[in-house]
């Protein structure tokens, strides 16, 4: 049976997504769609707009089938990553058949030739050299590539999904969708498709999604308008737990954070003395090489206590489990087939045994990113804990 995956964040889900969605359904013939979606906080290093769990009913309220939990080791960390997590986790399940992405340009054979050069940066390889120069990765990757270089922030994804799906020899058949509207991070408004980053500061600036009525699917807007928005006062509780983390850990731990590298360390324990929000911290310690995201997705590792040792534990391993936060009829069949071959899927987090010390270590990683996710907005750990919440079986018929 044809079975799409799709790797995303979801924050919120808007027309673009529903647009993915029905271009999948209709023109792939798909019959089924798994998405492999980011927790609490996203690949920018962010608090996630909505509740992971909120999001994933969203999702298959308005057309997936299953959602799954990309684990915060690979959602917190550089595009190659994600795609990692995202695709070895789509691979496990053994039953989804093709890939679905958004992109810029809409043109696979050129995506596809773009992920046969090596974008990693590794010693030697071009985009490290680029990135001794001083430039940003997006720079870097630019410089390596020349005329082949993505186009936009969702080709960038694209390509390092179709690299990961060769690598993996994952087999998904890949199929990609021009997008619509406003891109990744554009303020713009078309046809009512504006960007996920709109809708969030149009929630920011008024406390509520209902100026974004045009811009998301009914269902999408019944399920987040009735969840907590992570607004301003949580950015402010989790400055506040960064600023005591600068200040209070000796440089060395910080250097032995993913992200961390010749001497951000330093950079950051002076932006904490000198910054009064979050914003003007991640400002004063970001350069050229060390771009905004990559300092936010720092400092998420640093608060949740993810090192370099941790890293390389989960790369000499492969480590791999299906979390679930919502599915329908329809992604209850997924999960049988999947668990049919043996794929590691978690309904029940407190019945899950790791057979790997990897998993272990990853679940764990998981679990202090939801539980600093509550601490930021105010709320009560042992209530969202993930060692409590339960996967959300919606009924929703198509």
């Amino acid at each position: 049976m044809l079975t799409a995956g799709i790797i995303c964040e979801f924050d919120p889900f808007h027309n673009g997504h529903a647009f993915l969605f029905d271009k999948v359904r209709i023109r792939l013939g798909a019959k089924r769609i798994v998405c492999v979606m980011s927790g609490d906080i996203t690949q920018r290093g962010a608090l996630a707009g909505w509740d992971k769990f909120d999001r994933a009913k969203a999702a298959v309220m308005c057309g997936a089938d299953l959602v799954l939990e990309l684990p915060f080791a690979y959602a917190v960390s550089s595009a190659d990553c994600f795609a990692r997590g995202g695709i070895r986790i789509l691979k496990s399940l053994g039953c989804v058949t093709h890939l679905a992405f958004g992109s810029e340009s809409g043109d696979l054979k050129a995506l596809e030739k773009a992920a046969s050069f090596n974008t990693e940066d590794t010693d030697g390889s071009p985009v490290k050299e680029a990135l001794d120069k001083g430039m940003s990765y997006p720079e870097a990757l630019a410089e390596a590539m020349g005329e082949h270089a993505p186009k936009g922030p969702n080709d960038i994804l694209a390509v390092c999904y179709l690299r990961e799906n060769s690598l993996q020899n994952a087999g998904l058949i890949p199929i990609a969708v021009k997008r619509e509207g406003a891109g990744h991070n554009e303020s713009l408004q078309a046809d009512g498709y504006a960007s996920a980053s709109e809708i969030r500061s149009r929630c920011l600036e008024s406390g509520s999604l209902a100026g974004c009525r045009s811009l998301m699917p009914d269902n999408a807007l019944k399920v987040l308008s009735a969840a907590a928005f992570a607004g301003k006062e949580a950015e402010d509780r989790l400055f506040a737990m960064i600023k005591h983390a600068l200040l209070v850990f000796p440089p060395e731990d910080i250097a032995a954070v993913p992200e961390v590298s010749e001497g951000l360390e330093n950079r950051l324990k002076e932006a904490a003395e000198k910054s009064s929000d979050l914003d003007s911290l991640v400002k004063t310690a970001k350069s050229r090489r060390y771009t905004y995201a990559r300092i936010s997705r720092a400092l998420m590792q640093l608060l949740c206590g993810e090192t370099k040792a941790d890293i390389a534990l989960f790369e000499n391993s492969e480590a791999c489990y299906a979390k679930v936060l919502a599915f329908n009829s329809t992604g209850a069949e997924i999960l049988k087939e999947a668990a049919s071959k043996s794929a590691e899927t978690i309904s029940n987090i407190n019945k899950y045994i790791p057979k790997d010390p990897a998993a272990a270590r990853m679940l764990q990683l998981d679990m202090t990113a939801s539980d600093l996710y509550s601490i930021a907005k105010g709320r009560n750990i042992s209530t969202y804990s993930d060692k409590v919440r339960i996967p959300s079986l919606t009924i929703q018929e198509r």
